[in-house]
């Protein structure tokens, strides 16, 4: 079952994880009521630089920081998803194991 909230006129759709994104209302991601997908700005917004969250995840995995790729600075949403699955992109190309490869 897909939890929904009604915002306003709109319906919102929650994933069933335990996150702190689950408190926060669909205005806090989504601006303006539109349903299309945060930037990498509006997810800063909350999380601070991108300098910022890459100190946060650096003793993650020994082997690597992901928010310190040689990709330069992906947008958040090509990993992170709050409605469905996130993956790892990184793996598109190398094979990381271990903690840190699990995204929330």
């Amino acid at each position: 079952e897909i939890p929904l909230r009604l915002v306003g006129s709109e319906m919102c759709i929650r994933d069933s994880s335990e996150t702190p994104h689950n408190q926060l209302e669909c205005t806090a991601c989504h601006k303006a009521g539109t349903q299309q997908k945060p930037t990498t700005g509006d997810c800063l917004a909350c999380h601070g630089s991108y300098e910022a969250v890459a100190t946060k995840t650096a003793g993650l995995n020994p082997r690597f920081n992901p928010h310190a790729s040689h990709r330069e600075k992906e947008n958040c949403t090509d990993c992170h998803s709050i409605h469905g699955k996130s993956v790892f992109i990184c793996n598109d190309c190398h094979g990381f194991t271990g903690k840190g490869t699990q995204i929330k």
